[in-house]
């Protein structure tokens, strides 16, 4: 379970970062080096907590879309509703609070140490 929730993790961070590039900035990131990279945030019980009710709701938002997603006729269609589920999940962020830096941020922290990996995980569980 840990590895199926750091992938859905990062693929939501990427795909939000994808749109948010796409709808403005077309510079390419700059490649980032482990001495560059911000370091990792402390994380407390309540950030955790916090975090797996942000993932839940993005969860459910993902499901929302996926029959939509994976069954659409053109790509246009497609892309349609990987926008709207972006920009869906953009606003339940929003809704508790947080921005996608802080999520990503938290994305880092998660998958930097096994022990929140492991708590986060136990957490999503509860509330799935």
């Amino acid at each position: 379970m840990t590895r199926a929730l750091l992938f859905a993790v990062a693929t939501f961070a990427l795909a939000a970062g994808q749109g948010a590039l796409a709808q403005g900035d077309r510079a390419a990131p700059e490649p980032s080096t482990p001495e560059a990279a911000p370091p990792v945030p402390e994380v407390s019980e309540a950030d955790l907590e916090k975090f797996a009710d942000v993932y839940v709701d993005l969860q459910k938002t993902a499901e929302k879309y996926e029959p939509e997603i994976t069954g659409a006729d053109s790509p246009e269609e497609t892309l349609d509703a990987q926008t709207r589920l972006r920009d869906e999940s953009l606003a339940k962020l929003s809704e508790h609070g947080w921005t996608l830096e802080r999520y990503n941020a938290m994305v880092q922290a998660i998958n930097a140490s096994p022990a929140l990996a492991e708590r986060a995980v136990q957490l999503i569980q509860e509330r799935s």
